[in-house]
């Protein structure tokens, strides 16, 4: 039956008129959570569920962390994870705390036991709550590398452990991490927004996450582009992960997502990397974050059994290696220690 509204219209402008009702009301049922679409994202029906998937308006600066995977309509994969707006929300004032607040353990990654990063953790975190953890010495399978699934496996062994010992918020570091001067004031500053730290706390309202101190981008001035408009035009210390960015030599995780990882590990585990994980927690709707400017950065060295010896002949020599990473990472040498 056509009502007065629709009499006299075709039947592509009554089916027109139809979806517009339909996204009037999905738009004023979300805006009253406090959700902004993005205008490349909301007259697809194929991604106005994942773009309005924030159900946590009322936890601070609370993003919709989905990482929307459509590709159909013209709208490129992650272009929404990307540009979307942040859930609308007054933050109060948060309490001032420290990483030894919020982290129950720190874990340091060494193949060699190094007690170097340690020691410094000891004197950022004023606490004992550090622990070196030996390495594991991978075989490379023909898609990774020794030390790729080596990284994997001392990573399920970290978060075993912090599982056996009721943790809730843990920091691993490989012990080549190198970190940024005046960390310990900077970190502070970094966790008493709530873009870098409601994910992190057990109490919090928010869905769990990850915190990356530090990634690689390898050159990709987009990701670069996206970042620094979240930073310094949006006023955010920590920017959305964004595909493309790698990294897991400085992360803190709330460990609500290791059933997530565990799982992830058990599917992909022997053909990708661990830090392809973070695509897989975003799209699942956990909150996944990077400090800007970075508070952390890795140390190319001829040791690493990950990185440093890949594609190697393409350089004379692992020192011009590690300063072609370096600048392509953005990372400069002098702001860390």
């Amino acid at each position: 039956m056509k009502s007065r509204l629709t009499r006299g219209m075709s039947t592509t402008m009554r089916t027109r008129f139809s979806l517009c009702i339909f996204f009037a009301f999905l738009f004023t049922k979300y805006a009253k959570r406090g959700v902004h679409l993005h205008k490349q994202c909301a007259d697809s029906p194929f991604v106005l569920k994942a773009c309005t998937a924030c159900q946590f308006s009322h936890a601070s600066l609370q993003e919709c962390a989905t990482d929307v995977r459509i590709a159909r309509r013209g709208i490129g994969i992650d272009k929404c994870s990307v540009l979307r707006e942040e859930c609308v929300y007054d933050p109060a004032q948060t309490a001032s705390k420290t990483l030894d607040d919020l982290v129950d353990m720190a874990y340091v990654f060494s193949l060699h036991q190094s007690p170097a990063l340690a020691e410094k953790l000891k004197t950022v975190m004023r606490t004992d709550k550090i622990r070196v953890i030996e390495a594991i010495r991978g075989e490379g399978n023909g898609k990774l590398t020794g030390g790729e699934l080596g990284y994997t496996g001392s990573t399920v062994k970290v978060m075993e452990d912090a599982l056996k010992n009721s943790y809730e918020t843990i920091l691993v570091l490989d012990d080549d991490a190198l970190l940024a001067l005046d960390f310990e004031r900077k970190i502070a500053d970094f966790l008493e927004s709530d873009s870098c730290s409601c994910f992190l706390e057990s109490k919090s309202d928010c869905p769990p996450g990850i915190l990356m101190l530090g990634a690689t981008v390898i050159g990709n001035e987009e990701i670069f582009d996206a970042w620094d408009s979240e930073t310094f035009e949006k006023k955010r210390k920590c920017a959305n992960f964004i595909r493309g960015a790698w990294g897991s030599f400085a992360n803190i995780y709330s460990t609500k997502t290791f059933p997530a990882i565990f799982d992830w590990i058990e599917k992909e585990g022997d053909r990708l990397p661990f830090d392809a994980v973070y695509a897989s927690l975003a799209t699942q709707g956990y909150v996944v974050r990077v400090a800007r400017p970075f508070l952390s950065m890795a140390l190319m060295n001829s040791t690493s059994t990950v990185q440093s010896k890949k594609n190697l002949g393409n350089f004379r020599s692992p020192q011009e290696r590690a300063e072609w990473f370096y600048k392509q990472n953005r990372w400069d040498l002098s702001d860390f220690y």
